[in-house]
């Protein structure tokens, strides 16, 4: 019904109106201070509703709507997105924005529809996402927040089928037609951190947490490794929804789930 609620978790008591937004909400975020609520919708809008979240405050800031990738730092109050047309930059404190066209990211899942991978280095403020050339190979591009400026550019090995870049930018995970998934430091020159085999089955693989794991995916099933330690983590999961699994460095907990269902694992 487009709106969000809040309920308390300590005595199961709602504790806000129903807030009411002009289309689907596809994503929130709390803030740092737990005082604001962020909300994009299905149209690209940004909407930031301060406690105590009675009163819907629009910020001044819109973006694309579709398949995109996203980043929200609460410590700093900061935004990064990245879709096929551009990677933009928000800084909620102050209201300075960075829009750079982009081309070539939109890379395609094992599902076939379009994904985006970026990581993102809050304090060196640089951004590094996956592109490709006009031959298909993947490259991965560094770039200064402030200025724009590119930085770095990585090419992959031409036998790389997918990759995925880590949250701050730092590693990259690549998967191989061969099935070798290696993950290296992009701050080092071909210096490959890790690196196993997983078969031929998969078609995609996601970069999971920091701590070497990885979520690799065909059509119908998914299967999370280990790639510091060379193994299997948890059991092949199938079905034909959607996968997504989420890492906890705190916890070292990875938590991998399927779109609509009530089935979720905990690695």
């Amino acid at each position: 019904d487009r709106t969000v609620r809040l309920w308390s978790v300590e005595t199961g008591d709602q504790i806000s109106i129903p807030i009411r937004f002009e289309e689907a909400v596809m994503n929130l975020s709390f803030g740092k201070d737990g005082n604001s609520l962020y909300a994009t919708v299905a149209g690209g809008n940004i909407y930031r509703v301060d406690g105590p979240f009675l009163k819907l405050e629009p910020t001044f800031k819109s973006l694309p709507g579709g398949p995109s990738a996203n980043i929200y730092n609460p410590a700093i109050d900061q935004y990064a997105h990245l879709n096929s047309a551009y990677f933009s930059f928000i800084n909620f404190k102050n209201g300075d924005e960075q829009r750079i066209p982009v081309n070539n990211v939109n890379l395609r899942t094992s599902r076939n529809r379009f994904s985006y991978s970026m990581g993102v280095d809050w304090d060196k403020e640089i951004v590094t996402y996956l592109t490709f050339n006009s031959t298909s190979n993947f490259i991965a591009k560094s770039i200064n927040l402030d200025s724009g400026e590119t930085i770095n550019e990585t090419l992959l090995p031409q036998s790389s089928l997918h990759a995925s870049i880590n949250y701050d930018g730092s590693k990259i995970a690549i998967l191989k037609k061969d099935g070798e998934v290696t993950i290296c430091d992009l701050n080092k020159e071909n210096d490959t951190v890790y690196s196993m085999n997983v078969g031929k089955v998969f078609r995609s693989i996601e970069y999971i947490g920091n701590q070497g794991l990885v979520l690799c995916k065909n059509l119908l099933s998914g299967q999370v490794f280990d790639c510091k330690n060379n193994r299997k983590l948890g059991s092949l999961l199938r079905g034909g929804r959607s996968i997504t699994a989420k890492y906890y460095n705190d916890a070292t907990t990875c938590v991998l789930a399927q779109l609509n269902s009530p089935r979720v694992q905990f690695i």
